[in-house]
C-alpha cells in the first residue's frame, strides 16, 4: 500500500493513525502539522519514514515501531515536543 507525500498534511483534527499492514513507507511530509495527533502504530512492513513525515505534530506522545523499520530520516519527527514514548 502506498501513501502519497503530504496525503494527510494539515489535517488538524486527526488524532490517531492505524496504517494498513501492507504500508511500505511514510513519504515526505505525510502527516505534517497534524496538531492533534497523539499516537502512531506502525505495523507490518513499514521500512522507512521520510523527512518531515510528522513535522509539527506537537501533541504526539507515543510511537510503536514496525519490526521491519530500517530508515528514519533525522527530521521525520521534527518539532514533536510532546513525544515521550517510542516502543518496538
Amino acid at each position: 500500500t502506498k501513501i502519497a507525500a503530504m496525503a494527510f498534511a494539515y489535517c488538524s483534527n486527526l488524532e490517531r493513525i492505524r496504517l494498513s499492514e501492507n504500508t511500505e513507507s511514510i513519504p515526505l511530509s505525510t502527516f505534517t502539522l497534524c496538531k492533534k495527533l497523539k499516537k502512531i502504530v506502525f505495523r507490518g512492513v513499514v521500512s522507512s519514514i521520510a523527512s518531515k513525515a510528522f513535522w509539527g505534530c506537537e501533541n504526539l506522545t507515543e510511537i510503536e515501531l514496525s519490526d521491519n523499520l530500517v530508515t528514519v530520516d533525522m527530521s521525520a519527527f521534527l518539532n514533536c515536543a510532546s513525544l515521550k514514548t517510542v516502543r518496538e
